[in-house]
């Protein structure tokens, strides 16, 4: 762990630091932050929405969707009518799936 002096309101740290310098073990820490990510989905998402969350355009956000298969709720009426709404455990898989571990 960085010494205090390196230390700024920007600096990051991994869960086992935070654990460490709480006194928890690693692995609660994981499932605290884990589960208030959960707390903080919507229950649905417009596209607009998604595209603002993926700071993307909304066809970008519609491709994305479109690329995982994504299951939607159509709320519009008639055939030229679209009003999508995302689950958010749709979004929360997509983003899941689509994270990866950045090498350095």
């Amino acid at each position: 762990m960085a010494s205090t002096a390196e230390l700024t309101v920007d600096s990051s740290l991994k869960i086992s630091e935070y654990a460490d310098l709480f006194g928890f073990p690693a692995e609660a820490v994981l499932a605290a932050v884990q589960e208030q990510s959960r707390k903080n989905l919507k229950q649905f998402y417009t596209v607009s929405e998604l595209a603002e969350r993926w700071s993307m355009t909304r066809q970008g956000a519609n491709y994305v969707l479109r690329e995982f298969q994504a299951k939607v709720v159509n709320l519009g009426t008639g055939k030229q009518r679209r009003s999508l709404r995302i689950p958010g455990d749709v979004v929360a898989r997509i983003e899941r799936q689509n994270t990866q571990l950045l090498q350095l």
